[in-house]
């Protein structure tokens, strides 16, 4: 969740910045960061 929260973070940044790449692997970075967190959840669930 944290570092969700750091990337969510990271992205307002480079969108002030507007560096196209950056954002763009940052939402990838963030993408994979809720996937990983999804995954995690459901695995402790079942």
């Amino acid at each position: 969740m944290i570092a969700a929260v750091a990337a969510l973070a990271a992205l307002v940044l480079a969108f002030v910045v507007s560096e196209p790449l950056l954002v763009a692997g940052l939402c990838l970075f963030a993408l994979l960061c809720l996937v990983g967190w999804y995954v995690l959840e459901r695995r402790d669930r079942s």
